[in-house]
């Protein structure tokens, strides 16, 4: 929707911002679980459901494991082998801002991410306004340094809403 350029621009979660991307006047919280799973994610802090843009989103992406040789499996080497492959397209700033996210995020390709396969079964988008069930920083009384929490998503239903600019990249 935005091009590969804006989105690495986009990627900010790797820098210490409160959510993982942040577009215009969006800001998006990205999270997976596992599809054997109750429907959970973990929150870590009470900042990454308080967007400071006008808009924001959860968007949970529900992975099943695969075995090595299923059609459409992916593993997190061939998915950034991916990334890097289509960004040979966009400017030479945003390849490199990608491997330095990658660095800050903790990612080095390794054998075993190469081992463990998945598919993405689905992926929900909730927004992020009035009465979602979050925790907010600013409700946070004063000596409260951090919260983590778990979030049940089963809750979460009147909230899904698919932010439209951005849908069609969610998906892929």
């Amino acid at each position: 929707a935005f091009g590969y350029d804006e989105a690495v621009t986009a990627w900010r979660g790797p820098e210490g911002a409160p959510q993982d991307y942040s577009i215009n006047d969006t800001a998006v919280e990205i999270k997976c679980q596992s599809g054997g799973t109750r429907p959970v994610v973990r929150i870590s802090s009470a900042d990454q459901l308080t967007p400071q843009l006008p808009i924001g989103y959860l968007v949970v992406y529900t992975l099943a494991n695969q075995s090595m040789g299923d059609s459409g499996a992916m593993d997190l080497n061939s998915v950034v082998q991916g990334i890097r492959n289509k960004l040979t397209a966009a400017a030479e700033l945003s390849r490199e801002r990608f491997e330095d996210l990658l660095y800050l995020a903790g990612y080095v390709t390794r054998d075993e991410y190469s081992d463990k396969k998945y598919s993405v079964v689905s992926v929900r988008c909730y927004r992020l306004r009035e009465g979602f069930p979050r925790i907010i920083s600013s409700d946070l009384l004063p000596g409260v340094e951090a919260v983590t929490y778990d979030l049940r998503l089963d809750r979460c239903a009147e909230f899904q809403e698919k932010p439209a600019s951005i849908v069609s990249d969610l998906a892929e």
